[in-house]
């Protein structure tokens, strides 16, 4: 886990959308994701400003807050399906920003694996 200097902090409000994209992931696939994405960017409806906000709430790592905040409470029969549900999740979110950095550009100054 990391934390990249630079990007936008989240904002209250943009966690349904960010919530509705990984939704409709599920729902509807990638490449309507993709369509989606291109869609909104193609028509103007998110602008760079917007784009780093639904970022910053796609990246927050609600996921790895919630699992650390449960497992001190969970009993060993539940903490395997709390477990699996956070797999599921997190690679819920990692598809969802793959796809969103794809369409609206990766975070300003970020670096990929080995550079």
């Amino acid at each position: 886990m990391f934390i990249e200097l630079g990007q936008a902090n989240p904002l209250v409000g943009y966690e349904p959308l960010a919530r509705f994209f990984g939704d409709w992931l599920e729902d509807s696939g990638k490449e309507s994701l993709i369509s989606l994405f291109t869609c909104l960017k193609n028509g103007e409806y998110i602008d760079g400003d917007t784009a780093e906000l639904i970022r910053a709430e796609l990246y927050y790592p609600r996921e790895w807050l919630f699992l650390v905040q449960a497992l001190p409470v969970l009993d060993n029969g539940r903490a395997g399906e709390f477990i699996e549900t956070f797999k599921k999740n997190w690679d819920r979110s990692s598809r969802t920003i793959t796809i969103f950095d794809s369409i609206f550009g990766s975070p300003a100054g970020s670096r990929k694996g080995g550079e």
